[in-house]
């Protein structure tokens, strides 16, 4: 065979395997797709994650928002959760926390959760507020308690029933405990600083405590 007709040979195997790599990943993103799809509590989940993150970076980026939310934490826990349950309306999650009845309250207006005309899209997370100016693992540990009293079903939307988030705010960042699984449930350890340092300044702190 002819240089030319090896050279076409070797194209074709080259288009040949270069079909079917892209085949693998079509296949691929499609399961990941339909993974999605067919389980929203992921979507939920991660959503959760990136308005968590977002809180903080807002904090760290924005110096008015900075300014509400250590007022917030200089005055009273209710108003951490406030600010908080309006940030995560934002990324579409209606967070909700415990009553002494195991039901859900409202973070904003601090009353029972009331469904009716509320979005059925709209996705459903239990989250527990702590403001902590001393002892956090304190809090987390009051935040897990008062988030194990949850005994409601769905009452609208979609609702996050394999994660609770213990959120304890603070004035400095900490290194939370590790997250715990507790009949099927994870409870989430989340911390967000209201005076925080640059990550570098943090990382030198926390390694220092270690």
């Amino acid at each position: 065979m002819s240089d030319g007709g090896h050279q076409i040979q070797n194209n074709q195997v080259g288009d040949a395997l270069l079909v079917r790599t892209i085949l693998v990943k079509v296949i691929a993103l499609e399961s990941e797709l339909t993974y999605c799809l067919d389980n929203p509590s992921e979507g939920i989940r991660s959503a959760s994650e990136l308005a968590f993150m977002h809180l903080q970076r807002q904090i760290v980026a924005d110096e008015d928002y900075r300014a509400k939310w250590q007022a917030a934490f200089d005055d009273h826990e209710t108003h951490c959760e406030r600010l908080g349950g309006v940030h995560m309306l934002w990324h579409g999650i209606w967070a909700f926390k415990v009553d002494a009845s195991g039901g859900k309250t409202d973070l904003v207006y601090q009353e029972p959760v009331q469904t009716a005309g509320v979005p059925v899209a709209l996705a459903m997370v239990l989250t527990e507020w702590k403001r902590a100016p001393v002892d956090p693992e304190a809090a987390y540990a009051e935040a897990k308690h008062q988030a194990s009293l949850y005994s409601s079903g769905v009452l609208a939307g979609v609702e996050l029933a394999s994660h609770r988030y213990l959120v304890v705010v603070t004035e400095k960042q900490i290194v939370p405990p590790n997250d715990t699984l507790v009949n099927g449930v994870t409870f989430r350890h989340i911390n967000i600083a209201v005076r925080p340092d640059s990550p570098s300044i943090a990382a030198r702190k926390l390694a220092r405590r270690a």
